[in-house]
C-alpha cells in the first residue's frame, strides 16, 4: 500500500472464534487468530504507516452485546459486525450440527420439518 499508494477503502477484521459454530473444533481450536488480536495488530499496523486515516476498520467475530460494541471500537474498529447475538435471539443453541441439516432448534437448517 505504501509503494502503490493503492489503498482499500476498509478492511474487516474477522477471528477464529468460530463463526456460524460448523467449523470443525480443530479448526477453530488451532487455526487462526483471535479478533481483538488481530484487531489491535492492524489498526497498529496502519497508524505505524500513516494510514489509519485513509482506511475504515470493521470489525466481526464474537460481538453478541453492546459491550463487545465498546470493547472493539476501543481497540480501533470504526464499526462492528455482530450475528451471533442474532442468532441466540432465534433460538441459536450452539449445538454444532449447522453443517449437518440437522441443527435442533431448525435454526440453521432447510430442512422444513425442523
Amino acid at each position: 500500500m505504501i509503494e502503490t499508494g493503492l489503498v482499500p477503502d476498509f478492511i474487516v477484521v474477522d477471528g477464529s472464534e468460530g463463526g456460524t459454530g460448523a467449523a470443525p473444533v480443530e479448526f477453530i481450536d488451532h487455526i487462526g487468530m483471535p479478533m481483538r488480536d488481530s484487531l489491535r495488530l492492524i489498526h497498529t499496523t496502519l497508524i505505524a504507516a500513516n494510514l489509519r486515516q485513509k482506511v475504515r476498520l470493521g470489525a466481526a467475530g464474537k460481538i453478541i452485546s453492546a459491550f463487545d460494541i465498546v470493547r472493539v471500537t476501543a481497540i480501533g474498529a470504526d464499526w462492528c459486525n455482530s450475528a451471533r447475538g442474532f442468532m441466540f435471539a432465534i433460538g441459536c443453541i450452539q449445538s454444532r450440527t449447522c453443517n449437518t441439516d440437522r441443527c435442533p432448534t431448525g435454526v440453521a437448517t432447510q430442512n422444513h420439518l425442523r
